[in-house]
């Protein structure tokens, strides 16, 4: 559901006006159905409200107890119904939200839109440290966020900064 929200977004061209060229055609973390029989989307789509109505993913310390309150499941339903509907386990799936979140984040920051520093970013996202935020985004990514970071604003001198 998350991702053809975005998916839709991503094609209504006046949300992004003043976007270089380009920049949309990045690749974020994305989210596969797993193809996997019995995968019920109304139960999935139960965890998704819950995740999003509150954004309970931007919470450092969430866990499926919490989400499956918020979502009025236990906790088995909602970790196979995110397995089935997105082929990841709760904390990835969860850190793909974030990361999402920080991509965003990092659009308004290039375009001088916000002066927030990585850490801040991560943290805001959800990310409970820092530690944790690298390696998530280097997972998905394939390089810091601090090379990331540095590789656009090469791209596009006195953009922003990395501070």
């Amino acid at each position: 559901m998350a991702a053809g929200l975005i998916f839709m977004a991503v094609r209504r061209e006046n949300l992004f006006e003043g976007v270089p060229p380009g920049r949309l055609d990045e690749k974020l973390p994305e989210i596969q159905p797993s193809g996997e029989p019995n995968h019920d989307p109304s139960v999935f789509a139960r965890v998704e409200q819950a995740l999003h109505q509150e954004a309970l993913y931007t919470e450092p310390r969430l866990t499926r107890a919490e989400l499956a309150a918020a979502a009025n499941l236990d906790e088995r339903q909602v970790s196979k119904a995110i397995r089935q509907a997105t082929g990841q386990n709760f904390n990835d799936y969860v850190n793909t939200l974030r990361l999402q979140d920080v991509c965003a984040m990092l659009e308004r920051v290039s375009t001088g839109q916000s002066r927030a520093t990585m850490l801040e970013i991560a943290y805001t996202a959800g990310f409970s440290s820092k530690s944790v935020f690298n390696a998530a985004f280097k997972r998905a990514f394939g390089q810091t966020p601090t090379a990331w970071l540095v590789a656009r604003r090469d791209a596009r001198p006195g953009a922003f900064s990395a501070n």
